[in-house]
């Protein structure tokens, strides 16, 4: 049977995925993908491991021609190349090169807020970071040896070497000016996207002192998105994703914006368990019916 899906709104999806590793979030696009057979996905891969190309060769060949890799490395410069359309995918398209109906997915999410300061100190300091960290560390040891150093706000006893040196890096870093480059090349980039969005990152443990904000909303599953903390706020669908067995996958709702929320919901097919069931996308088992098909029978995927 064919079956088709696609959005009946006028506004794009807004989605983050958020999870520890091997949860599924790098085959909910090409899910996705199988059932709108018109979309393309440029999906920005900062993650060393080739998950989608080894997704596509051994579980998704169908799909292979709508999927646009960027695969770079954890470099702000490069990444800024790709939204600017000055680097090519891996198969040769440029990201202006998308519909409105393509879906533009960051994977992983959380690498983006280290890659800007790691841009940052380089601007600010040069290319030598190495060395200049490694004398901060002798720097560190040697003040605590001598009995300088800072003392620890928790517990008022002295840092150790290790809380040393963390706090004389964080003097180095200028977070007005770091927030406001990511802010600039990263945030805005994405909110200026007019397709889907999909954007995935790891999971962080929420900690006792998290704010009341997060508290409510990611309180009752004991984990939020992990990195630059405003960027749970792009996505309007927060989902987390869990694999608590061999045989189980599920997902739980972080927030969701005028959808039902779910926990430990069962997934076995993204767009039927969510796009369809929660998001109220629609579907057709007959390609004919569907809005922008176009009657095309060769398109669809058989279910």
């Amino acid at each position: 049977m064919t079956v088709i899906a696609w959005s009946p709104y006028k506004y794009k999806e807004r989605i983050s995925l958020f999870g520890y590793e091997g949860v599924g979030k790098s085959s909910v696009i090409l899910n996705i993908l199988r059932y709108c057979p018109t979309a393309h996905a440029w999906v920005i891969d900062l993650d060393y491991s080739q998950s989608y190309e080894r997704l596509i060769a051994q579980e998704y060949p169908d799909v292979a021609d709508r999927v646009h890799i960027f695969q770079i490395d954890q470099d702000f410069t490069q990444l800024d190349q790709v939204f600017t359309s000055q680097l090519q995918s891996t198969d040769g398209y440029l990201l202006n090169q998308a519909s409105p109906d393509d879906w533009l997915v960051v994977d992983p999410t959380t690498a983006t807020w280290g890659m800007v300061q790691n841009y940052w100190l380089d601007q600010a300091y040069g290319d030598d970071l190495g060395a200049m960290f490694a004398q901060m560390r002798i720097a560190a040891a040697q003040a605590v040896e001598e009995g300088s150093q800072r003392k620890n706000s928790k517990n008022s006893t002295p840092y150790t070497v290790d809380q040393q040196f963390a706090a004389d890096k964080a003097d180095l870093m200028q977070w007005p000016i770091i927030n406001k480059l990511y802010e600039e090349k990263f945030y805005k980039k994405l909110h200026s996207w007019r397709g889907h969005l999909l954007l995935c990152s790891e999971a962080d443990g929420l900690r006792k002192d998290a704010s009341d904000e997060e508290k409510i909303q990611y309180g009752h599953l004991g984990f939020k998105p992990k990195g630059q903390k405003t960027m749970p706020f792009v996505a309007a669908t927060n989902l987390f994703l869990d694999h608590p067995s061999i045989d189980k996958w599920r997902f739980s709702t972080g927030k969701d914006r005028g959808r039902a929320r779910v926990h430990n919901s069962p997934l076995d097919n993204f767009v039927y368990d969510y796009l369809i069931a929660i998001g109220g996308w629609q579907w057709s088992d007959d390609q004919y019916t569907a809005p922008y098909i176009d009657g095309d029978p060769a398109l669809g995927v058989q279910g």
